[in-house]
Order: structure tokens, then sequence, then C-alpha cells
């Protein structure tokens, strides 16, 4: 062979070469799975704000909710690093997220205007057991391109979950909630509550006025309310919790005081409120 004709064939076998690597950077830069990632994500709620500054990278966030610094908020602390997005649909459109993550915020017609938009959206639900949180994790963190953690996270849940002793005779047990209502089968707190070892004596699905006629008869050997100071004082004037009968099974009844962020929204760390009643059983009592 020619050297002529050797020194040809080098050079053809360089561009060849440049262009194989080339085309695959080219394929890593714009391929399918950078398409998918989200860069610019807003949450326009509380609830949903929790699985986005959760799940999400910094660099992602481009805002969340007022709500996101409340003191029902479990990632308040992070949240104050995060520009504060209303939930109003000219603003959200003005910022142009790629993704927005709901939950109730926004209204029954901010879905439909922001598709309208081309803008995506991601739904999260009324979470009402761990099981559903444990799938509403696996779905957000794969839609932020961090499926690796949502899948270590639940793991981690289900292996505490797994861990809490389970007692065969379970304490009976009535939440109270300020308004003056309580919850039976169907809800995060009847869930919450029965993954700790007690048993509800709330029979009706949902929730519903507290049964002043029947605190005397059910006698529940728990309280279990969501206020950090004294209830009767986190509550409105014609509450039935200032009922003399409610006052009375108050005063006579251990309570747990169950912390707001815990139970406002279904999260992870809702699971922290389920292992605060399960030590309860064990004789620590949280007043």
């Amino acid at each position: 062979m020619s050297p002529l004709l050797c020194n040809n064939i080098t050079k053809v076998s360089y561009a060849l070469i440049f262009l194989i690597i080339t085309c695959g950077s080219l394929q890593a830069e714009t391929g399918p799975s950078a398409k998918r990632v989200p860069q610019r994500v807003i949450s326009i709620d509380y609830c949903a704000d929790q699985y986005l500054l959760k799940l999400g990278t910094s660099s992602q966030i481009l805002g969340v909710s007022p709500k996101s610094v409340a003191s029902f908020s479990f990632m308040r602390e992070k949240a104050e690093n995060f520009n504060k997005v209303r939930p109003l649909a000219e603003e959200l459109i003005s910022l142009k997220p790629d993704l927005v993550i709901r939950s109730f915020g926004g209204g029954k017609d901010i879905s439909k205007f922001l598709s309208q938009h081309k803008i995506p959206i991601l739904q999260i639900g009324f979470l009402d057991s761990m099981e559903e949180i444990n799938r509403t994790i696996k779905n957000v963190s794969k839609a932020l391109g961090n499926q690796a953690m949502g899948i270590r996270l639940v793991k981690d849940l289900n292996r505490r979950l797994i861990s809490i002793p389970h007692t065969e005779k379970k304490k009976t047990a009535l939440y109270i909630a300020a308004g003056g209502v309580t919850t039976g089968d169907g809800t995060l707190v009847h869930d919450i509550m029965t993954k700790g070892n007690l048993s509800n004596i709330i029979e009706t699905r949902g929730w519903t006025d507290i049964p002043l006629e029947q605190l005397v008869s059910l006698r529940p050997n728990v309280i279990v309310h969501s206020y950090l100071n004294d209830l009767t004082k986190n509550s409105g004037k014609w509450s039935p919790i200032h009922h003399p009968v409610t006052e009375r099974f108050l005063k006579r009844n251990t309570a747990i005081a169950i912390p707001p962020a815990l139970v406002s929204c279904g999260g992870w760390y809702s699971l922290d409120a389920i292992e605060m009643i399960s030590r309860a059983q064990s004789g620590y009592t949280i007043q």
C-alpha cells in the first residue's frame, strides 16, 4: 500500500471516530432521558410543596407556594430558600415552568388552563394511607428524574413500618380535631392510628361530627389530636370541644398530641406520627 493511500485511510478513520464520539455526545444531551427530566418545576399548594422540596434538586425548584413556610408545612425550613409563587394562572404562565405539581392549589380549572398552554401537570391526590403515600413518592421522584431516591425512601419507610411492634390487645382511641369533628375509616388519620396500634372507636367512614351522645358509652382509652398546645385553645367558640361532656371526657383520658405538620398532608413524615403513637402504647405518653 502506498504511503499516500495509507495516509488517506488514516484520516478517514480519525474522521469516523470523531463523528461517532460527536453523535454519541449529542444523543446523551438531547435523548429521551434529558427531555423527560423537568428543570423548572413549581408546586402550587403546601401538600405538593412537600414532595417537590423533598424529591427535587435545588436547581429544579423554580418556586413553591406561599404556605410552604407555614407551621403545618413539614418542609417549611427548606422552603424559605425558594421563591414563593401564587397559584394564579397568569403568574404561572409568566414563569414558564416545564412542570407544575399540585394537590388542590389553583382551583378546579387550573389544570385545564395549564394544559391549554401546554404546561405539564403532575396531580397528587388526597392520600389516605401509607400505601398511597409510597406510590406517590415513587411517581413524583420518577417525574423529577430522581427515581433512585424515591425507591430508597420507600424502602426505608417499609423497613420502619415493619419494625413497629404489634400488640394483640389495642387501646381504643378517638381522634378530635379542633373544629369539633372526628374521623373513621378511609382517612389518613385513621390509617396512622391503626398502624400505630390503636383501635379507632368511630365506625362510620370518613369525617363526622364528634358523637357527644356516645362519648360516655364509648369511653376510648386515648384521645389523639394534632395541636401542639391545648386543644381547647385552638378551637372555635362554638366547637363541640367546649361542650361540658367533651371537656369532662378530655380531662380523664390520656392525650396524644401529634404535631400538625405530620398529619396536614400525607407524606413520608406520616410514619413519624405512627411511631409516636406506637411509643405511646409502650408507656410513653405524649401530652
